[in-house]
Parts: structure tokens; C-alpha cells; sequence
């Protein structure tokens, strides 16, 4: 069931497309409308080429189309009739027509495989859930913490690819574990920070944190681990495995975003590269869950080096990534 797509009885807009397309693509995957998925409805929309769009979002044109090819099969399938760039515009436009003809006296109407609700009489704004296919009760609401992230600031000889690598791999790939990995000053954190914004549609918890002060995994844990599930005074194991389960399990409950920056921090420098500093070997243990446990979160991590336990995953493994810059 969804919430309006219209406005008492006006045309669709760019907007309202969008939400529509964002409930049934998240009711047919589980997931958002990604920024290039966005970017690729509002050009359909308005008549605009491939190549304009891409430019837009800063990637290929490649790129673009194979998204729109996947989104456009997504689309076609919830909708039971072809759907493509050339006839988006008049395919919902018809179906508008079709909502408000249909809901005249009933209450509801059928779209393709979904039904969708007219709005209340008495309603005067959409709702803000960031899931629209779920009632407020039950939707996790959307939270955020960057006290650690640096300022979002302009990119100067900055190529798109990075970026756009990491998108992709968040957002179609499904990625679990990602090492970012670079000279001091090269601009890891700056692109991680850039990112947050093209995603955080796809989270349900965003949190970035320094690693910066060594604190333990113990400390780190319990930091993540209040901040996920809301409560302060969370009964906290005294296990550490005991408190890597209980992570876990809410990273399968929400979808979180982990960003973990000054990895370098935890790691002997000088010696053998990646190897853990006296008293944070356990780290390696949080790595290798999050990049072998299936759930539906990511952990990036910035590091100067990657760990070494980063190393032993094999190339076949898609949920885990390094990217060096």
C-alpha cells in the first residue's frame, strides 16, 4: 500500500515520480532509488540524453545506461508493461489518470502487482518516512552521526571515478566490507564524506568515527552498538564475541552505514604492513565478521594500509572490496 502519488487531482511532477518510482522499486528490492537511479527518472522525464545525465551525476555514459537497464526491467516487472526512457513520461502519466478515475469511489486501486492508496480526504502532506511502503510504527527512523567526519568541501583535480566506483559498489553490489586505502592527505576521508550524500537514502543509520585516539574495540563497539539501537543504558555483554553477535544482529534489523577513518591508527607502523599494535588484534576479528556474517550493512574503513586480515579475503569474494587510492 502506498502513500498519495498525486495532488488533488493535478498533473504529476518530476517530485512526485520520483516517490512513486522510489515505493515501488523499494517494495520490488528493498532498497531506495540510488542518486543516479534519481538523476536518470528526472532526465527521463524531462526529455534529457544519456550523456546530459551522466555529466550530471559524474560518471560515464556506460555507466548510466546500465542502470536505467536495470531500472527500466525493475519498473516494467512491478508494473506488468513495458516501461523505457522514451515512454516513462506517458506510462505514468496514463496510470495517473487511471489512479484518479479509479479511486473516485473506492479507496484503492490496482497498479501492475501493487496496490495503491488513495489519499485520505483529510491528509495535507505527505508522510516523511523514508521508507513510504511501511507505516510509521514500524519504519526505522532515519539517524545520523558525523561528529568525527570532516566538512564537506569543493573538490579541486578530483576525478568522478572514485565516487562513482564507490556508489556502485554500495548500492548494486551490495558491498559488506570496504578498505580505502592511500597516502596521508590524499583525500580518502574527502571522498568518503562526499559519498554519504548520493547513499544515505539506502541507510537506515549512518555513523562515521575516528579511530584516531586508538580507542579499544570494546569502546568502539559499545559506541556503535548504543547509537544503532537507541539505548544508552543497553544491557552490554562482557563478552567481546557476546558483543560482535549483538552487532551484528542489529546491522541484519538496520541498515547501517559504518565508516571507520584512521584505521592506521590501530596498526604497527614500520613493521610488517597491517599488523595490529599490541592489545588491537581483535579488530581483525570485527574485520572478518563484517566482510563473512551476511547482513545488510557496510563498513567502510580508511586506513593509510589495509589490515592484514583485509588481505586474506579471496577476489572472489564480491561483499569485500579494496580500493586503493
Amino acid at each position: 500500500m502506498y502513500n498519495r502519488i498525486y495532488s488533488n487531482g493535478k498533473a504529476m511532477d518530476a517530485e512526485e515520480i520520483l516517490k512513486f518510482a522510489d515505493n515501488l522499486v523499494f517494495a520490488k528490492t528493498g532498497k531506495h532509488l540510488s542518486n543516479v537511479q534519481e538523476a536518470i527518472l528526472q532526465g527521463a522525464w524531462q526529455g534529457r540524453k544519456y550523456l546530459e545525465i551522466a555529466e550530471e551525476v559524474y560518471c560515464s555514459e556506460s555507466h548510466v545506461r546500465d542502470v536505467a537497464s536495470e531500472l527500466w526491467k525493475i519498473l516494467s516487472n512491478v508494473l506488468g508493461e513495458a516501461v523505457n526512457k522514451s515512454n516513462l513520461k506517458s506510462t505514468f502519466k496514463r496510470l495517473h489518470v487511471s489512479i484518479i478515475s479509479s479511486t473516485v469511489e473506492k479507496n484503492s486501486v490496482q497498479i501492475g502487482n501493487f496496490n495503491v492508496c488513495s489519499e485520505a480526504p483529510h491528509s495535507s502532506e505527505v508522510s516523511k518516512n523514508r521508507s513510504p511502503s511501511t507505516s510509521e510504527n514500524t519504519q526505522p527512523q532515519f539517524r545520523e552521526d558525523l561528529r568525527d567526519a570532516p566538512e564537506i568541501k569543493t573538490f579541486y583535480d578530483r576525478p568522478s571515478f572514485p565516487l562513482t566506483t564507490l556508489e556502485t559498489l554500495i548500492t548494486e553490489q551490495d558491498c559488506r566490507l570496504l578498505t580505502i586505502t592511500g597516502m596521508s592527505g590524499i583525500g580518502k576521508s574527502a571522498i568518503v564524506r562526499h559519498l554519504i550524500p548520493l547513499v544515505a537514502n539506502q541507510f537506515d543509520r549512518i555513523i562515521w568515527r575516528s579511530l584516531r585516539t586508538s580507542p579499544s574495540l570494546e569502546t568502539t563497539l559499545k559506541n556503535l552498538i548504543q547509537f544503532i539501537s537507541e539505548q544508552t543504558d543497553i544491557d552490554f555483554p562482557i563478552n567481546i564475541n557476546e558483543q560482535l553477535s549483538l552487532l551484528i544482529e542489529l546491522l541484519r534489523k538496520y541498515r547501517c552505514l559504518i565508516i571507520l577513518d584512521d584505521v592506521q591508527c590501530i596498526l604497527n607502523s614500520g613493521q610488517i604492513a597491517g599488523n595490529y599494535k599490541p592489545g588491537y588484534e581483535n579488530y581483525g576479528t570485527l574485520f572478518k565478521l563484517m566482510g563473512e556474517i551476511p547482513h545488510c550493512s557496510c563498513l567502510i574503513l580508511n586506513s593509510w594500509e589495509p589490515p592484514i586480515d583485509i588481505l586474506t579475503f579471496t577476489e572472489d569474494n564480491s561483499a569485500v572490496r579494496l580500493l586503493q587510492l
